[in-house]
C-alpha cells in the first residue's frame, strides 16, 4: 500500500507532507486530486501539502484541487522546497493556492 512520504510531528499535531520534484513535462502533477483525496482518507486529514519541483501545477489541476477543497473540506497546500522550508521554520508561508 503506498503511503505519504513524510509525516512531521509538530507541537500543534501532525503534518502530512508528499514531495512532488517535478521539473519536465509528465503526468505526476495531473495525479495531484486524487493523491489529496486517498491521503486524506488513509491518515484522517483534511491538509495535504505537497512540495512541488520547478514545473508549475496546471490551472486545471488547481481547480480541481479548490474544488476538492470546497466539496470534501481538504485543503492541499503547495509549496517549492524553500517555501515549505520557511512553513517549517517561521511557521509562514504563502503556496499556490492561497496566492
Amino acid at each position: 500500500r503506498s503511503r505519504i512520504d513524510f509525516i512531521i510531528h509538530l507541537k500543534d499535531g501532525p503534518i502530512y507532507v508528499d514531495s512532488k520534484n517535478q521539473n519536465e513535462g509528465g503526468s505526476t502533477n495531473e495525479k495531484l486530486p486524487h493523491m489529496t483525496n486517498k491521503y486524506s482518507n488513509q491518515y484522517n486529514t483534511n491538509r495535504i501539502i505537497v512540495v512541488r519541483g520547478r514545473k508549475k501545477i496546471p490551472g486545471h489541476v488547481l481547480e480541481h484541487l479548490d474544488f476538492i477543497h470546497k466539496t470534501r473540506n481538504i485543503k492541499t497546500e503547495i509549496y517549492t522546497f524553500s517555501e515549505f522550508c520557511n512553513l517549517l521554520k517561521y511557521n509562514q508561508s504563502s503556496g499556490v493556492l492561497d496566492v
